[in-house]
């Protein structure tokens, strides 16, 4: 069996199976061998409930009892331990194993150990026979749940395959694994999938972690190797002065070290590929403003895209205002750019009668093209494919290129996620700005929320309310945008409410977001879709329901859209969650309005999470490490990736297993 080869070669497999791998980007042998699994069942010893920990899965061997009915939907088994402890526990809508359990019999159950009022209690526990529990004994992955495909449907694929892993090449070189204890490949995978014991799995964790560092960094550094080796467009320092004298207020220390970092990748002689980072309303834009005029002060066009049309417009104006003292020459290219004058503009570009074009999507048509494109930048460039900045950038020769980003990124996984790049922190605010007030309510003070709302609006003020779902969803007992939209239309009235989620369409969303822009809609009640948007100066609070669903960075990112004006903003966080660790999260969001702070106490509260994290949805490019969680392996592997680098070209190891590794990871990343 050829490991590299596609999943169809293993039995079982056919067309259907196939296309719902595919969606998982499971394509090939391997792709299936590195699906790791989120979390391990431990089966593999029994403790008694006074060894268990209240909260967390026990496995326990008890003795049942007796049997009574509740009601019709619920009913209760006493069972006792081998030390005789007693215990209740509930079944719901489970009759098939009343019937199966028999008073005076043994069996194991595994499941969440609670108590009340001194009595150990289990609520619809797994129950395994004597006989039954020694087929699945042991430590057992449970692999991430996936529409269409089940726990079994991975074990069983996964079994055939494990055998057939003393023929799989290594990646590692062999002195890099001696040197930092690694187990091989082929024994971590197997273990990883049928674990022998929990320190086991451990080696092999941390195998694959490396593993994984190692892999991603030398395709950042084989990529840099090529990319900005090249020799980038000539700029020479010019005097600033003119340019800094019309920007309204002094640049914060953030952004003037920014802009030194800027102009010295500028003219450093190599292709700039630069990564700027700041918090909303840090002042990212001025700084991308600036570097524009240093580059067409050296006689070089610049282009700079945004996600959405409403942003570029905005982004046109503000560069309209700024460089109306240098007469530069400015203009705007989306998809409602009328025929005549797309046709004009595209002209003007040509002939170099356009210093800076801005625009969305529409700039990377194989029909725009400049007369001397010096500057590419992104906004918001993680909206973008990679395909689409690499287009952009493709309009010329050597272009120099800045990504700008308000995503709060910890310091340690910015510089890791864009290896590729480097990287400045705009990590000062500038003076008088008002921080957003943030409170986080419980359910019993939603009603008071509601009521500040209306008073805002009463001020004539706009306001956001946020919701996880857009549809609601029973099992999950959150509010949805559709139904929490129908009771604040009647809550609100006369106001006007919208509602806007991600189900609509591109120009459905920008019409509604014109809309709420220009004070036509007092109050939207709208999903995540405006994390990244339409600076609305006049909106002043944001309300986010079921606050607890959403990460600490992206509540943060959420707040953003408000405190853009000059009145007092306000977030209220509805937390609907009575956890004590959901309340210390919301605690961290009144503490701070600080981005990277916010973005490293997300990062540590979470933790490891699962065994291997939460990054199988591919919300970034790493799967089974954590820069955060794993940063002193991270720092071995990005070490020796370095060393490696700089001893071997790519044509020497183009034809090894390394390099397939490199181009698979990259592949499925591409297919994120």
């Amino acid at each position: 069996m050829n490991l590299e080869g596609p999943i169809s070669q293993i039995k079982g497999v056919g067309d259907k199976r196939k296309e719902k791998f595919k969606k998982l980007r499971i394509e090939s042998i391997l792709d299936l061998l590195y699906y790791f699994p989120r979390d391990y069942e431990d089966l593999s010893r029994s403790q008694l409930f006074q060894d268990g920990q209240l909260g967390e899965k026990i496995l326990v061997r008890v003795e049942a009892r007796t049997k009574y009915s509740v009601n019709r939907q619920m009913w209760k088994l006493t069972v006792v331990d081998q030390e005789q402890t007693q215990a209740e526990i509930a079944f719901f809508s489970q009759d098939y194993l009343r019937g199966k359990i028999k008073e005076g019999s043994n069996y194991y159950l595994y499941g969440d150990l609670k108590a009340f009022r001194g009595r150990y209690q289990m609520a619809n526990p797994r129950v395994y026979s004597l006989w039954e529990f020694k087929k699945v004994q042991g430590i057992r992955p449970i692999y991430p749940q996936q529409k269409g495909l089940k726990q079994f449907e991975f074990d069983q694929l996964i079994q055939r395959v494990l055998p057939e892993l003393h023929g799989l090449e290594e990646v590692i070189p062999k002195p890099v694994r001696l040197k930092y204890t690694l187990l091989s490949r082929a024994a971590s995978l197997k273990e990883i999938h049928q674990p022998t014991s929990y320190e086991r799995l451990l080696e092999a964790k941390k195998r694959m972690v490396f593993e994984e560092f190692f892999i991603l960094q030398l395709s950042v550094f084989y990529r840099q190797g090529y990319d900005t080796s090249q020799e980038g467009l000539p700029m020479k320092k010019i005097n600033m002065g003119k340019i800094l004298k019309e920007i309204p207020f002094p640049l914060t220390p953030g952004q003037a070290r920014s802009l030194d970092e800027i102009i010295g990748s500028l003219t450093g002689g190599r292709a700039m590929r630069r990564l700027l980072q700041g918090d909303v309303g840090s002042g990212k834009t001025m700084v991308a403003m600036v570097a524009m005029a240093f580059c067409i002060e050296n006689g070089y066009q610049c282009a700079m895209m945004a996600p959405t049309e409403i942003l570029a417009s905005q982004h046109y104006q503000s560069a309209l205002d700024f460089f109306k003292p240098f007469s530069y020459r400015v203009a705007l290219l989306t998809g409602k750019t009328k025929a005549k004058d797309r046709k004009e503009i595209l002209e003007d570009l040509k002939a170099g009668k356009i210093d800076i074009l801005l625009g969305t999507h529409a700039l990377i048509q194989d029909d725009v093209a400049f007369k001397k494109l010096g500057l590419v930048i992104t906004d918001e460039q993680h909206r973008f494919g990679v395909s689409q900045r690499e287009k952009l950038l493709e309009k010329a020769k050597a272009v120099h290129s800045l990504v700008m980003t308000a995503t709060p990124i910890p310091r340690t996984y910015a510089m890791a996620s864009y290896g590729d790049l480097d990287v400045s922190f705009i990590d000062t605010m500038p003076p008088g700005r008002k921080p957003v007030q943030t409170t986080a309510v419980s359910r019993s003070d939603l009603k008071k929320a509601l009521d500040f709302t209306r008073a805002q609006l009463m001020e004539g003020r706009q306001a956001y309310v946020v919701t996880p779902l857009i549809e609601e969803n029973y099992q999950l007992d959150l509010e949805s945008a559709i139904k929490t939209y129908h009771e604040l239309k009647e809550e609100f009235k006369p106001f006007k409410v919208a509602l806007m989620h991600g189900q609509l369409s591109s120009s459905e969303k920008e019409s509604i977001m014109e809309d709420f822009y220009q004070h036509k809609i007092d109050l939207l009640v709208t999903t995540t879709v405006i994390e990244v948007g339409v600076n609305v100066p006049n909106a002043n609070l944001m309300l986010v329901y079921d606050a607890q669903q959403f990460g600490l960075a992206q509540l943060h990112q959420l707040r953003g859209r408000v405190g853009r004006g000059d009145y007092q903003s306000y977030c209220i966080l509805y937390n609907s969650s009575d956890s004590e660790k959901s309340w210390e999260r919301m605690g961290i969001m009144q503490e701070t309005t600080n981005g990277l702070l916010i973005a490293e106490k997300d990062l540590s509260l979470r933790g490891a999470g699962d065994f291997f994290g939460t990054r199988q949805s591919g919300a970034s490019s790493f799967f089974i490490g954590d820069v955060l969680r794993d940063y002193p392996i991270f720092k071995e592997a990005q070490l020796e990736a370095r060393r490696f680098f700089h001893r071997y070209k790519w044509d020497q190891v183009k034809e090894t297993a390394l390099a397939r590794e490199i181009q698979r990871k990259e592949s499925l990343i591409s297919r994120t």
